[in-house]
C-alpha cells in the first residue's frame, strides 16, 4: 500500500469540506480516513470500499485502529461485490451497513462503432486464435501462468499492459521459446479493438488483491468468452462459470490451459458464453450503479 504524505492535502480537505454536505472516501487510502476523523466531524461519512489491503499486512495492521473508527462513523460502506462483502475480516463488523453495488461500464463505448478492419490488422499483426490478457505486470495479474499454459496450446496471446514483472515474463517468454506465439506490448488508447479482435479474453489474476476486473465486463461487452479465476472477490461474480466463460483455481497453470483448450476447440460454445457474456455486461451499466448509490446516499442527507 503506498500512500502520499502531504500536509497540503489536509489543508485543503479542511478547507473544502466545509462546503460539502458530506463525504465519500474510497478505501484503500489511509490519508483520507484521517482527515475524515479531523475535520467536519458532523459531516456523514460513506466509503467506497475496492479491495482489503492483502500484501502490506503490517501497513493493514497499523492502520486497522483508524479504520475501524471511521467504519463505526459512516452512513452506508459500497462494497464492489458479495465476495468482498462476504470473505473481508475488516467488513464483517460492518456488514448492516454494506450496499453491495458493483463497478460499471460504459455499454455503448465497446459495442458501437465500426471494428471490422482493426479487427483483421489486429489479429493479421499477433496470429489467431488469439488469446487476449489485459492489466498491469504484477504479482496478482497471474500472467506467469497464462504464459506458461501457452506452451501446449495452439494459439496466440497477446498481453497489453506494463509494470515492474515486464522483463521477467518476457524472459520467461523467450524461456519457453513461444515468442513467434506470445507477445506484451505496452498500454493502448482504445482497446475496444482488441477486444472484437480475440478468440477468448483471459483473467488469471492470483490474488484477491484482484477485487473485480473491471476488463473482464469490457471483454463480455464484445461477446468474448472469458476464462478467470476461483478468487475471493468479485472476480469470479463478474464473468459466471459455464454460463459467460469458465473459471478455474488460481495459481494452476493446467487448469487454465484446459480451459483455454476447451473453448478454442469448441467454437459454438465459445459464442455461446459470449453472446451471454454480452448480455451480462449490460446489467453493469453505469446508470444503474449510480442510481443506487445515490438512492442510498439520499436517505442520510
Amino acid at each position: 500500500m503506498r500512500m502520499p504524505i502531504s500536509i497540503d492535502f489536509f489543508v485543503r480537505y479542511k478547507k473544502m469540506i466545509e462546503q460539502a454536505d458530506c463525504v465519500l472516501l474510497h478505501h484503500p487510502f489511509p490519508l483520507g480516513f484521517l482527515a475524515a476523523l479531523l475535520f467536519g466531524k458532523n459531516k456523514p461519512i460513506f466509503i467506497f470500499y475496492h479491495s482489503d489491503i492483502v500484501r502490506q499486512k503490517i501497513a493493514g495492521a497499523l492502520s486497522r485502529p483508524l479504520l475501524q473508527r471511521v467504519f463505526s462513523r459512516a452512513k452506508a460502506i459500497f462494497v464492489t461485490s458479495k465476495n468482498l462483502c462476504r470473505y473481508s475480516e475488516v467488513l464483517k463488523p460492518y456488514q448492516s451497513k454494506c450496499v453491495v453495488t458493483p463497478l460499471w461500464i460504459q455499454v455503448e463505448q465497446f459495442e458501437a462503432g465500426d471494428f471490422e478492419d482493426s479487427t483483421k490488422l489486429i489479429r493479421r499483426k499477433y496470429g489467431s486464435p488469439l488469446i487476449l490478457g489485459v492489466g498491469r505486470l504484477v504479482y496478482y495479474k497471474g500472467f506467469s501462468y497464462l504464459i506458461r499454459s501457452m506452451k501446449s496450446l495452439s494459439a496466440h496471446l497477446l498481453i497489453i499492459g506494463s509494470g515492474p514483472l515486464k522483463k521477467e515474463l518476457t524472459a520467461l517468454i523467450k524461456e519457453l521459446k513461444i515468442e513467434d506465439r506470445v507477445k506484451i506490448i505496452d498500454p493502448v488508447e482504445n482497446l475496444a479493438p482488441y477486444y472484437h479482435a480475440c478468440d477468448i479474453f483471459a483473467f488469471p489474476s492470483t490474488e484477491p488483491s484482484e477485487a473485480f476486473g473491471l476488463v473482464q465486463l469490457e471483454a463480455m461487452t464484445c461477446a468474448k468468452p472469458i476464462v478467470n479465476t476461483l478468487l475471493a472477490s468479485g472476480v469470479p461474480e463478474v464473468s459466471i462459470d459455464r454460463k459467460t466463460g469458465l473459471t478455474v483455481d488460481p495459481k494452476n497453470t493446467q487448469a487454465l490451459t484446459v480451459a483455454l483448450h476447451a473453448l478454442l476447440s469448441n467454437q459454438d460454445v465459445a459464442i455461446r458464453l459470449g453472446k451471454q457474456g454480452n448480455e451480462r455486461a449490460k446489467k453493469f451499466e453505469k446508470k444503474k450503479t449510480l442510481a443506487r448509490i445515490k438512492e442510498t446516499m439520499e436517505k442520510y442527507l
